[in-house]
């Protein structure tokens, strides 16, 4: 999926700034390095001096965009020690006003002891989190002490408690990384979390209160999308995802969940794009199922080819264990409806706006919900939602200018 840089309609009212951005290693085309690549340009769109900072580049981190949006890739010699020094001397060689670090809390305190230059510490997804690796704080005294109250905040959460325990080498690893996380979160200037739930669990942790800021959208695909379109209603009822082929994705709860869909509506089909560890498994799981081509696999989609799928189908598919998730919003404002789980945080309005479906994140529940889905079909080429407008990356980047200024003055 190709970035388009957001020109921003709101300018920054505040003296611009020399922004320091750190996001390592950037090497995969995810959620998190998508919202750091939008902001580092979208802050410079409007005037701030950004210099964006890595240990480790790879091309396909930049979606398929062929410019490196000028990141810097900093020396990468003798294991952690070795990046810490290499950062402290980035930070005093460019001397920025403040650095926004996406990453690597603990390697960011570190760094920036003693060196003049205060920072904002972004945390993308909640501490209470199964990611493609496992948790490394989850065996620690703080987070086994706090599990216990947010447990039922999320439906993943519980999966945390079957994580196999550690050897005593990671339990000392996780103890002195927790310990580097808590001052590190404790001594930034501001903290900015993707959602209230994120929010919630850093207070009962660390005792910090973070700034919820979220923006996913170009504004031109809001304008595009705010014209009514021509396409019609496909024939048959057509649910696309659009995701990493990981297990924090879900996609074999959404198979499960189609098959149970096929029973009462058999013409439907499913389109799943994307690659990943579980593209295996997850065929396999298909064919288990009986689903055979009610359901196609498209591996990677090029850009030309992921607007064509977005405007065939009736349905966007989001299960994935996620507070905040980019792609759902794009298939709104592309004029797709949006199934998505109980876990997904979002704006009242545009919950209620009647294209999105909510569910919790059992099979049992999500097929009904497409179904429910289905029976609106003929309102699908509808704009999207008014209160979209206030998830562009140029809403963000004002919101991080007002962040980013507080902070250096």
């Amino acid at each position: 999926m190709k970035i388009q840089p957001d020109y921003a309609t709101e300018s920054a009212r505040a003296r611009p700034l020399h922004i320091a951005m750190l996001y390592t290693p950037l090497v995969t085309a995810c959620g998190a390095e998508r919202q750091f690549l939008e902001e580092v340009r979208s802050l410079r769109v409007i005037g701030h001096a950004v210099s964006a900072l890595t240990f480790r580049l790879r091309p396909e981190a930049l979606f398929e965009d062929a410019s490196d949006e000028g990141i810097t890739v900093l020396p990468q010699r003798w294991g952690w020690l070795g990046e810490l020094w290499a950062l402290r001397a980035a930070l005093r060689r460019l001397r920025p006003d403040v650095l926004v670090s996406h990453t690597s809390p603990e390697l960011t305190w570190l760094a920036t002891r003693g060196a003049g230059v205060p920072y904002v510490q972004y945390h993308n997804s909640p501490p209470f989190y199964i990611g493609v690796e496992a948790n490394p704080y989850m065996a620690t005294r703080r987070y086994r002490r706090v599990f216990p109250q947010v447990r039922e905040w999320a439906a993943g959460n519980a999966e945390l408690a079957t994580q196999s325990a550690p050897g005593w080498t990671k339990r000392i690893e996780g103890e002195l990384r927790t310990f580097l996380k808590h001052r590190a979160l404790r001594a930034a200037r501001a903290v900015v979390a993707p959602s209230q739930r994120t929010m919630r669990e850093l207070r009962l942790l660390h005792g910090v209160e973070a700034t919820v800021v979220r923006g996913c959208l170009p504004s031109e695909l809001l304008e595009r999308a705010a014209r009514p379109s021509e396409a019609a209603a496909p024939p048959k009822p057509l649910v696309l995802s659009v995701c990493r082929l990981e297990a924090v994705k879900r996609v074999d709860l959404l198979l499960r969940a189609f098959a149970l869909v096929l029973k009462v509506v058999p013409d439907a089909k499913l389109v799943v794009a994307g690659t990943g560890t579980e593209s295996g498994p997850l065929a396999t799981l298909a064919a288990d199922l009986g689903l055979g081509a009610a359901v196609r696999f498209t591996g990677y989609v090029p850009d030309a080819e992921l607007a064509a799928l977005l405007e065939a189908a009736d349905v966007f598919a989001a299960p994935a264990m996620a507070d905040f998730n980019i792609a759902p919003y794009e298939a709104l404002a592309r004029g797709c409806k949006v199934v998505w789980t109980t876990e997904m945080e979002t704006d009242a309005a545009i919950e209620t706006s009647g294209r999105v479906f909510v569910a919790p994140p059992e099979a049992s529940s999500i097929w009904c919900t497409f179904t429910h889905s289905f029976s609106s079909r003929s309102s699908r080429r509808t704009a999207a939602p008014a209160s979209a407008a206030c998830r562009t990356w140029s809403r963000r980047a004002a919101r991080s200018t007002r962040i980013c200024g507080r902070e250096a003055g």
